[in-house]
């Protein structure tokens, strides 16, 4: 996913629950860490139609 987003393109991550959901997001946020500088991450989640949180 990293070498795709440094290439310029999108990645996305589905995960089957709400509770791996986030944990995987906290996860990834933490590993970009000063990386993510300049891009920007969504997080969707089921139960919100069409909604960002």
């Amino acid at each position: 996913m990293l070498r795709v987003v440094d290439s310029g393109g999108q990645a996305a991550l589905l995960a089957p629950t709400e509770v791996l959901a986030q944990q995987h997001y906290r996860s990834i946020v933490a590993m970009l860490g000063e990386a993510r500088r300049g891009r920007h991450h969504l997080r969707l989640r089921g139960g919100h139609p069409g909604g960002a949180c």
